[in-house]
């Protein structure tokens, strides 16, 4: 049996058809048609936010953080961000850094950062820390890239928390997928209202003027991408996440019996072997199973700290999607043998 590392679910085609049919009918093949506007309201409804659907999910990270750049006075990042985004480099001065423990993987603390703005990165979708507290900043962002649920549970959390914005991707490596595209939950209106006139190449979406050419990129949802998010959403969103829950049990399970340290979260399943990594992949490759060393930051500084070399040479990552019974139990079995 083959275990690949990632394989994508897609929903059924005439799921999909149902709603891209309205789109054609309603004259929108592109943007700002009624598909966007379900998404959106479907969303909103899901986290009690204000809502922007948008192309790629980076492009909000990149859009907020060249907005609030123009506002205040300093940008606090972490110091490590696993995954490295584009964001995730080492900007003088920083707070915060890196942890093995699954609670604060990822996760920074920001002191003294007064008028100015903090982005926090919650690594795959994994749940807030319980008493993780608003950094001390007049903005707060949220790259929950992974955190999509049926009941959107982390989004909501994270707002609870005091964050401005949470953003979430749905690329089609995430659990919610479209193929492409994102969307971020705006608690702060005024952030919302701001961010949302430009999203549309820099061009005003009520005045139809170009006023902000620094963002200009195209932050819009193309009317096939929410045909895709609603149709995978109303067919087998719940499906996947159900099996992909289990299989993340199981696997917290094996590790615990094997001691093997195990960091949960429904989006991606990845643990610290005591063997290096790229000695474990070969052993679950040996038996049909394709894992991957965990990702290597970016930035080259993240080298130098203790606990992103081990994670870079001990981190694997396993198989994510939503397995049948039977290949959950071949795959559960020959990760047991090797552990």
């Amino acid at each position: 049996m083959q275990i690949p590392y990632i394989k994508i679910a897609s929903p059924k085609i005439y799921s999909i058809n149902k709603f891209f049919k309205r789109s054609v009918e309603s004259g929108h093949y592109t943007n700002f048609g009624p598909n966007e506007q379900e998404l959106t309201r479907l969303l909103n409804k899901k986290v009690n936010a204000d809502i922007v659907c948008t192309a790629n999910a980076t492009l909000i990270l990149d859009g907020l953080h060249h907005l609030l750049s123009l506002k205040v006075r300093q940008a606090f990042l972490p110091a490590f961000t696993f995954p490295a985004t584009n964001l995730g480099c080492r900007l003088p001065p920083t707070y915060g850094k890196t942890s093995i423990e699954g609670e604060t993987l990822g996760f920074a603390e920001f002191e003294g950062a007064w008028n100015s703005y903090a982005i926090t990165t919650a690594p795959f979708g994994a749940a807030m820390p319980q008493g993780y507290k608003r950094p001390m900043t007049d903005f707060w962002i949220v790259d929950n890239a992974a955190g999509a649920s049926p009941d959107m549970v982390n989004t909501k959390n994270w707002l609870d928390a005091g964050a401005d914005v949470v953003i979430v991707s749905l690329h089609s490596t995430k659990i919610l997928t479209g193929c492409e595209g994102g969307f971020a939950a705006f608690k702060n209106k005024q952030l919302y209202l701001e961010y949302r006139k430009y999203i549309n190449f820099g061009i005003h979406l009520d005045k139809g003027e170009k006023c902000f050419g620094e963002i200009g990129s195209n932050h819009k949802m193309s009317e096939i991408t929410a045909a895709y998010v609603l149709a995978y959403y109303n067919d087998i969103f719940a499906q996947e996440y159900q099996s992909r829950t289990q299989l993340a049990d199981s696997y917290a399970d094996i590790c615990e019996k094997h001691g093997t340290k195990y960091i949960y979260s429904p989006q991606a399943f990845w643990i610290l072997c005591r063997k290096p990594s790229e000695e474990m992949k070969g052993s679950l490759a040996e038996v049909g199973i394709e894992a991957l060393p965990y990702y290597k930051p970016l930035c080259k500084n993240a080298q130098q700290d203790e606990n992103a070399k081990h994670l870079s040479n001990h981190g694997l990552v396993l198989p994510t999607w939503a397995m049948s019974s039977i290949q959950q139990k071949y795959c559960l079995k020959k990760i047991a043998e090797i552990l």
